[in-house]
C-alpha cells in the first residue's frame, strides 16, 4: 500500500488470540553496534564531491540558531545570500569537504535474531530467546509456523 495508512490494519482487525500467545520474530542491527561513522569520501558522498545549498528560514528561532551555528562554529567553507527581505539566508558550500550528514557503514557483525513475546497490542514477556544464527531463528519460526497451521487445519 503506498500513500500512507497501515498496510496490515486489515490482518490486525482479524487477530482474535490473546496477546500473551503471540511471538515477534526480529531481525535488529542497532547503529551502536553494527555500524560505526564514516567520513564522506568513504561513502563517496555526493555533497562532498560537489558542493551542496542548504537554507533556513529565519524567523523560525531553531532555523536562525541552525545558521548562526554555521557561521561561526562549523569550520565549513562557504558563501551566502539573504533573500526574501532578510528572513532567509541560503549557504552554499564549496565541494571537497565534508558535509553535515552522519554517515555509518556497516561492521558486517551478524545481527541480533530476538524472539519477544507479544506482539504489535504489547509485548509481556519482553525477549523470550535469541539466536546465535540465522539457521536457528528461522527453524523456532518455522516450527511456530507448523504449529499454527496445524490449528488453523483442525478449525
Amino acid at each position: 500500500m503506498f500513500g500512507g495508512g497501515d498496510p496490515f490494519a486489515n490482518i490486525r482487525r482479524q487477530v482474535k488470540a490473546p496477546v500473551t500467545s503471540m511471538r515477534t520474530y526480529q531481525i535488529d542491527q542497532p547503529i551502536a553496534t553494527h555500524y560505526r561513522r564514516a567520513r564522506c569520501a568513504e561513502v563517496q558522498c555526493r555533497a562532498q564531491a560537489n558542493g551542496w545549498r542548504m537554507g533556513y528560514d529565519l524567523t523560525d528561532p531553531d532555523r536562525r540558531a541552525a545558521a548562526r551555528w554555521i557561521r561561526d562554529h562549523s569550520g565549513r567553507t562557504y558563501t551566502h545570500e539573504i533573500t526574501d527581505n532578510g528572513n532567509k539566508i541560503i549557504f552554499t558550500f564549496a565541494a571537497g569537504q565534508e558535509c553535515f550528514e552522519q554517515h555509518r557503514i556497516p561492521l558486517g557483525r551478524e545481527p541480533f535474531y530476538v524472539v519477544r513475546g507479544g506482539d504489535f497490542r504489547g509485548n509481556p514477556e519482553r525477549i523470550r530467546s535469541t539466536h546465535a544464527t540465522a539457521d536457528t531463528f528461522i527453524d523456532q519460526w518455522a516450527d511456530d509456523l507448523d504449529r499454527i497451521n496445524t490449528v488453523r487445519e483442525r478449525g
